[in-house]
C-alpha cells in the first residue's frame, strides 16, 4: 500500500508542478505580452546578423536591449533578463529571415538603434552605458 501511496503522491506533486508552471507563463505573457510582440518585431529583421555575426553573450546582450528599449524603462534588471530569456526561448530563425528592416517604422528605427548599440558593445562601451542609452531612447509602445 505504501508504495502505491507514494507513486500517487509523487504523480500529484508532479502534476501540481507542472500546473503552477503554465499558469506562471500564462502570467508571463500576460503582463509583457505587448512587450514581447514588439522585441519581435525589432529582433526579426536583424536576427540573422546577430546570431551569425555574434556569440551567444552578446546575442543576449542584443535582446536585452531590445527589450529595455521597448519598454521605454519601466521595467528592471530582472524583468529585462527574464523577457531576453524568454524571447530566445522562442525565437524562430526561419521565421525571422523573412522579415526585413521599414526604416520608416518605429520598429525599423529601433531594429536600426540595435545594430548601432550592439556595434558600440563589440568597439568597448561597457554593457551598461549601451543600456542606459536604450531604455532612454523613445518608447515603442
Amino acid at each position: 500500500m505504501e508504495p502505491i501511496l507514494g507513486v500517487l503522491g509523487g504523480l500529484s506533486a508532479a502534476g501540481i508542478y507542472y500546473l503552477l508552471k503554465k499558469i506562471g507563463a500564462a502570467i508571463f505573457v500576460k503582463k509583457y505580452g505587448m512587450i514581447v510582440e514588439k522585441v519581435f518585431s525589432v529582433i526579426d529583421p536583424v536576427a540573422g546578423q546577430l546570431i551569425t555575426g555574434y556569440d551567444g553573450s552578446e546575442v543576449q546582450k542584443a535582446v536585452e536591449l531590445a527589450v529595455a528599449r521597448v519598454g521605454d524603462s519601466t521595467l528592471d534588471q530582472h524583468d529585462v533578463v527574464a523577457i531576453a530569456n524568454y524571447v530566445l526561448g522562442k525565437f524562430d530563425p526561419k521565421l525571422a529571415a523573412i522579415k526585413v528592416i521599414d526604416e520608416s517604422s518605429p520598429e525599423g528605427q529601433a531594429s536600426l538603434e540595435l545594430v548601432k548599440s550592439v556595434g558600440k558593445l563589440r568597439d568597448g562601451a561597457p554593457f551598461d552605458e549601451v543600456l542606459a542609452i536604450a531604455k532612454h531612447a523613445k518608447a515603442l509602445i
